[in-house]
């Protein structure tokens, strides 16, 4: 023992060297999709669609109607079966996630389409819980009055993320729309999301009701960290709230770009 104490005391001492190299984290890639193609019998909606979102982006989808923005997205969430190619959804590839597995991985995804989809004659305490059913299915999520506890708190929490806990005992059918509009997005947060599905989320808003939506969803981008996808019509908000623009045309994924560097122009280009 003597000799390896005598050993290590006259063994050189080693420094570690300094490069100046700074630690950078890679991001996590939520939505990884390779040479996608969907058809409906012998007619094609878009081949050959590939890109990546990384954890925490802001991606607005972009492209004249009919272009296949809502069906890309339902493809995304495995929600309807793309006709060739490969999606991997936070680690998971979505064509090979069947059964329970494929609903969890769903919980793990919060969807905010045009339509609101609240139950008119609910409050709006109950319509957000509706949001853990995918996690807790069973009637004690059909009503805030079954609910746990903790699924009670959860909804007020996301109701106040959207500035409407003081709403919570208010019936579904007696709010505006911009309001139908917040509590279908708390209903989507309830669930703590990892990525946001937005699809036309201010289709049927009034200019000012959809302006505030837009900006809950920057501030829940910049705030919560949550990946969001969003279709827009409107090439302003899809320049000044997204990071990333992805525009369809010709069946062809035919943009993928920052927003820094484009102009509304070439987004004008895409729906002619």
């Amino acid at each position: 023992m003597t000799d390896l104490l005598e050993l290590e005391r006259d063994a050189p001492k080693l420094h570690p060297t300094r490069t100046g190299a700074t630690f950078v984290p890679v991001p996590r890639v939520d939505i990884d999709v390779k040479d996608l193609c969907k058809t409906f019998g012998q007619t094609p909606v878009f081949s050959g669609v590939s890109f990546r979102l990384v954890r925490g982006e802001s991606v607005a989808l972009v492209g004249a109607n009919g272009t296949g923005k809502s069906t890309l997205l339902r493809c995304l969430m495995g929600l309807i079966p793309a006709t060739s190619g490969k999606t991997v959804l936070l680690d998971q590839d979505v064509a090979a996630t069947k059964g329970p597995a494929l609903r969890a991985l769903r919980a793990r995804i919060g969807l905010v389409s045009q339509k609101h989809n609240l139950v008119p004659r609910l409050s709006v305490h109950s319509n957000v819980v509706h949001g853990l059913l995918g996690r807790n299915p069973g009637v004690r999520h059909w009503s805030h009055s079954f609910a746990p506890r903790a699924s009670r708190e959860a909804a007020i929490e996301a109701l106040s993320k959207v500035g409407l806990d003081h709403f919570a005992a208010r019936r579904a059918d007696r709010l505006s729309g911009g309001q139908s509009q917040r509590v279908a997005i708390a209903r989507a947060l309830i669930g703590k999301p990892e990525i946001l599905i937005a699809d036309e989320p201010c289709a049927s808003l009034d200019p000012a009701a959809g302006e505030d939506v837009m900006e809950l969803f920057f501030k829940l981008d910049r705030q919560e960290g949550v990946t969001v996808v969003f279709i827009s019509h409107s090439i302003e908000h899809a320049l000044r709230y997204g990071d990333r623009i992805l525009g369809l045309a010709d069946r062809q994924m035919k943009l993928d770009a920052t927003t820094a560097s484009l102009t509304p122009g070439d987004l004008r280009g895409l729906y002619d």
